[in-house]
């Protein structure tokens, strides 16, 4: 057998013990962000013209979570996903999966085109495809953006560095370019091409003639750099720390992310992070000394030279993390180590190779490689349970992480939607003790108030929700909303305006200033609201369900009836759509046809009281 069959062999070994590893989050429902930004995003699952993902309005106004991003291709792709399997998990994860195994493929090419032989190159194929952590960024469909980029950067390095003609220079330029529109991370590549170029073999001058061909990276990472300044001036405050302090926070976030690389136990997506007041406290010194000992790996590094541009790229790599130091909270983003993860693979497996030396180096690359690997697999497997739903997921973070408010207020949304309202209060409440300035904390204490008609309580969350987060538009419209109850219809006007001069698309402000303007006399103007509102969003029924019962009052049955029809075909999951529709039916007389109606919408909610209600008076109409 053959160098090539063994290493094919051996590939085919690792690839499929790392499906079989990552196999069973195949069916793990959809959690955290991914429930807004894939399940219940309806400019993915409705069809919609590409370019409506290029346009930077709706990254800024549609988007349902961070509204700085600009990755049209990751819309695109899950859109493509959403053709073909709907709101299935499985699809989006079997997606990610294959990218993973993908990238893992890949890591081996580059190695071995890096120069860095076939054993370390298998080494560092499945240190990466094992290490735990990559579980965020697989089970996370909305990461298709963080996957798709490395493997189109880890392609374009691939098909650099055998260097030739301009010509053969245009596919990874092409390749970077795809990777910027997946995510704007992606613009890291040029100080990365530089830092392996300084560990290829040959002279000063081909290096130099090396790097002259990266000028044009550059040039397209400056302009994409420009591009994402342009589409976040008007993302909110960044809450910059204070200039003196930005050394010694980058050296710690570094840090920390080397030690997931290194010794990556009791993962918990969530990392705190606060900022320290004063130049006194440990956290900077141990910050700097982390920094210090990492300069000085790298420093003695450069006696070899691969394993030296290695780390260099490394170093690059975790560059673009840095523009979070401004956010206290979850800076540390295990996701965003996917590509670093890259090289840190490559150079372990350099330093392992060295060591090894060069008696019976294979056997010995393999043996250390079995011991690494199966530790690795085990926290993989046990990091990978956590995600099986959102209570494991949180009440995890919530043990690891107990400083980190967001953990709790997720925990606590977690247990809202288990129907156990009393310890979804208590943990909110917990959220807001860790971090008092937490608006989603706030909305979501504000909501749970109002589902229990308590609505002055409830507006007092959302003006404090307001207060500390002047940006957080889902407690403004709450709050209208809250005003509204309590019959204060100008004040709820105001802010909706305010709120929709800002952001003219937000289909929920739009409803909500349609139903105030409804009670206070402008029903022209609630109509056109209503329609505005259901075109913006194909998914969102309550504006048609609201504009059937506004043509009801006013006796127009038709117009009613295309609406109230259309609210039950858009959201069949709503009761209130059913009822809606079957009192159009009993204005006309069609008694039967409300039955019917009822009937289905009984079916699909058994016991549902408003549904019931409505065939008791039915019923009592009919004469039965």
């Amino acid at each position: 057998m053959n160098a090539n069959h063994r290493c094919l062999i051996w590939m085919a070994l690792i690839l499929a013990s790392a499906g079989l590893l990552f196999a069973p989050s195949l069916r793990f429902p959809f959690t955290w962000d991914d429930t807004a930004v894939v399940r219940d995003n309806p400019f993915i699952h409705r069809p919609a013209p590409a370019g409506l993902y290029f346009q930077p309005g709706y990254w800024r106004n549609l988007v349902p979570v961070s509204r700085s991003d600009y990755r049209p291709l990751q819309m695109l792709t899950l859109a493509a996903i959403a053709r073909a399997g709907g709101r299935d998990p499985f699809c989006y994860r079997a997606a990610n999966l294959l990218l993973h195994l993908l990238a893992v493929g890949l890591v081996f090419v580059l190695g071995r085109r890096l120069g860095t032989g076939e054993a370390a190159s298998l080494l560092a194929a499945a240190l990466f495809a094992f290490h735990p952590v990559h579980v965020e960024t697989i089970v996370g469909a909305r990461n298709i953006s963080e996957l798709m980029s490395s493997v189109l950067l880890l392609s374009a390095l691939i098909l650099f560095f055998p260097g030739g003609s301009k010509r053969a220079r245009v596919l990874p330029l092409l390749l970077f370019a795809a990777a910027l529109l997946y995510k704007e991370s992606a613009l890291i590549l040029p100080p990365i091409l530089a830092a392996l170029i300084l560990g290829r073999p040959g002279g000063i001058r081909d290096r130099r003639k090396a790097l002259a061909a990266t000028l044009p990276f550059w040039i397209l990472a400056a302009a994409a750099g420009i591009a994402k300044l342009f589409l976040s001036s008007g993302a909110g405050p960044a809450g910059a720390i204070p200039a003196p302090h930005l050394a010694a926070g980058a050296s710690r976030l570094m840090a920390a992310s080397v030690r997931l690389l290194v010794f990556p136990a009791r993962l918990k997506v969530l990392y705190h992070f606060p900022r320290p007041e004063s130049w006194a406290q440990p956290v900077w010194f141990f910050s700097l000394a982390g920094a210090g000992l990492l300069a000085g790996i790298l420093v003695s590094a450069r006696r070899n030279r691969r394993l030296f541009s290695l780390l260099l790229a490394l170093a690059a790599s975790l560059l673009p993390s840095l523009y979070r130091l401004g956010t206290a909270g979850r800076v540390v983003a295990e996701q965003r180590l996917y590509l670093p993860s890259f090289f840190f693979c490559l150079a372990a497996a350099v330093l392992i190779r060295a060591a090894a030396g060069s008696s019976r180096r294979m056997v010995t690359i393999a043996l250390l490689g079995w011991l690494l690997c199966l530790p690795l697999a085990g926290l993989t497997g046990s990091y990978l349970r956590a995600w099986r739903g959102e209570l494991p997921l949180w009440s995890r973070v919530t043990t690891l992480s107990p400083r980190a408010g967001i953990a709790f207020n997720n925990l606590a949304i977690a247990l809202f939607r288990d129907g156990d309202r009393e310890s979804a209060r208590r943990q909110w409440e917990r959220a807001l003790e860790v971090d008092p300035g937490l608006a989603e904390a706030h909305t979501n204490l504000g909501v749970l108030e109002g589902r229990e008609n308590r609505w002055a309580e409830a507006a007092d969350h959302f003006q404090d929700a307001l207060d500390v987060e002047p940006f957080h538009r889902a407690a403004g419209v709450y709050l209208a909303q809250a005003w509204r109850r309590q019959g204060r219809y100008e004040a709820a006007e105001e802010l909706l305006r305010g709120i929709l001069a800002e952001n003219p698309f937000h289909a929920e402000a739009l409803n909500e200033l349609a139903f105030i303007l409804e009670r206070t006399g402008g029903r022209e103007e609630a109509e056109n609201l209503y329609r505005e509102a259901a075109a913006l969003n194909p998914d969102y029924a309550a504006p048609l369900r609201h504009l059937a019962e506004l043509h009801l009052q006013a006796g127009d049955f038709e117009p009613a009836l295309e609406a109230g029809r259309e609210a039950v075909d858009r959201e069949p999951g709503h009761p209130q759509g059913y009822v809606t529709l079957a009192d159009i039916y009993i204005a006309q007389g069609r008694l039967d046809e409300a039955r019917n109606v009822l009937e289905a919408g009984e079916s699909r909610h058994p016991g549902d009281w408003r549904i019931r209600s409505r065939r008791l008076a039915l019923d009592s109409l009919s004469g039965e």
